[in-house]
């Protein structure tokens, strides 16, 4: 299924935790993202619920089902969130730098 993970990467997930210095950098890339991610979303006028995760529920108020094609058209992977009872919103993972960026050039290119 999509979106879940095996057990090594569990057993990752759960060593990574002990790593100070990693969750550290984690966390300090979350947030700068989350900044980022947030001024562009507002610029572009599109509504979102802000986040104590590292995902953004986003509101663009038309089919997320249509934008979820139009995006991995653009290479990138968003999840509608029409299987929750929320056909016009989608979450969006928060990346490094890069990524964030690639995916507001894209959501640009196809909105």
């Amino acid at each position: 299924m999509p979106f879940n993970v095996n057990r090594l990467a569990e057993a990752g997930a759960v060593a990574a935790l002990d790593d100070s210095k990693h969750v550290e950098q984690t966390l300090k890339t979350n947030k700068e993202g989350k900044a980022y991610l947030y001024k562009e979303l507002e610029a572009l006028g599109i509504e979102f619920i802000k986040t104590e995760a590292n995902f953004i529920f986003v509101n663009i108020k038309n089919n997320a089902d249509d934008l979820f094609l139009k995006m991995m058209g653009e290479k990138i992977i968003i999840r509608p969130l029409t299987s929750f009872g929320f056909p016009q919103a989608f979450r969006v993972s928060i990346g490094t730098m890069e990524q964030n960026k690639k995916f507001i050039s894209a959501l640009k290119k196809v909105i």
